[in-house]
């Protein structure tokens, strides 16, 4: 079975599709996917295409109304170039789809992710990021479990230019526990990162 790295270029062009790799699958392309994701995600325009599911293979499609160009880079492959989110994107995306990774996967990937991340680059995409709750758990993560003040500080600078609400950290769990923090989110679990 040929990796989807080698075909998904050309099968989104065929599909006229604006498309970026994303989320899990994007973080691996940076070395920070800790176990290699046993299904493909790919970030495209509404309306996005049915998944792909087979024995050997499973690409899963996500759609978005737009997002920042300055999110995506180009990767070389075997098979020529393909579309990437940065690793600032590829961050608020996992935390915008946190119910489907889990806090704790998605902390444990931001523990390397993070090292590849630029402040002033978090800076311009966070701007162009409408989900206020993916920035409040992002720099949550990053000031309270990462210890990166740097990027912290650069996304509280999108951050309290806006109006936000309080939010929980897991939004599979209660919203119950204290909130007592800038980024107004409810410690309602403990962060276990596996590294």
């Amino acid at each position: 079975m040929l990796p989807p790295t080698m075909f998904i270029d050309d099968l989104m062009k065929s599909l006229n599709k604006p498309y970026y790799i994303s989320l899990v699958s994007a973080a691996a392309m940076f070395g920070a996917a800790h176990q290699q994701p046993m299904e493909y995600t790919i970030t495209t325009e509404t309306p996005a295409p049915r998944s792909i599911k087979n024995k050997k293979l499973k690409i899963n499609f996500y759609s978005k109304k737009k997002w920042p160009i300055e999110g995506i880079t180009q990767k070389k492959t075997n098979a020529g170039y393909v579309n990437v989110s940065v690793p600032e994107l590829t961050a608020l995306d996992l935390l915008e789809k946190s119910h489907f990774f889990g806090i704790n996967r998605i902390a444990t990937i931001l523990n390397e992710l993070a090292e590849e991340m630029n402040g002033n680059r978090l800076i311009k995409i966070a701007s162009q990021f409408t989900n206020n709750a993916a920035i409040q758990r992002l720099g949550y993560i990053l000031e309270k479990n990462i210890m990166n003040e740097r990027l912290a500080e650069s996304l509280w600078k999108v951050l309290s230019k806006r109006k936000f609400s309080t939010i929980p950290l897991s939004p599979k769990k209660e919203k119950s526990g204290t909130s007592n923090n800038r980024w107004k989110v409810i410690e309602n679990m403990k962060i276990e990162s596996d590294l």
